[in-house]
């Protein structure tokens, strides 16, 4: 499987609700592509976020970025790179005049280390692993 593209998405309003995804995602020995949003007023809502990830493999996990006036985050809503094989996660950043986090909403960068052969088909390192990423986890990093 080849490198996943980048993403970018800009936006006056950017409103995800119910589960909406943004992002990039790669199985192997590939890198996951970048993903950028950009909004005036953003709001991440009922497990909706956005994403880098590599599924499996030794594959690094693509960077994201978002940029916000206004970004309101909440209910397990979350922003995150992440990597179920031996690659790094890549970092995320995330620059907003005005943040609000509510009700386990999450900003982190992660690497799950499985083993490929465990791990069912066509199940993301989101699906697969999210009973260990603690529910009240919320980090920013500098």
């Amino acid at each position: 499987l080849g490198r996943a593209g980048g993403v970018r998405v800009e936006a006056e309003d950017l409103e995800m609700r119910n589960k909406a995804y943004i992002f990039t995602s790669t199985e192997g020995s590939v890198r996951a592509g970048d993903v950028r949003v950009e909004a005036d007023h953003m709001l991440l809502d009922s497990r909706s976020g956005i994403d880098a990830e590599t599924v499996a493999g030794g594959g690094d996990a693509g960077t994201v970025g978002v940029k916000a006036g206004e970004l309101k985050m909440r209910n397990r809503a979350g922003i995150s790179t992440s990597t179920g094989g031996l690659g790094r996660a890549g970092g995320v950043r995330v620059e907003a005049e005005d943040l609000e986090m509510r009700n386990e909403a999450y900003i982190l960068t992660f690497r799950v280390k499985a083993p490929v052969a465990r791990r069912p088909p066509h199940r993301s390192v989101r699906e697969q692993f999210a009973h260990t990423v603690p529910r009240f986890y919320s980090f920013v990093p500098e």
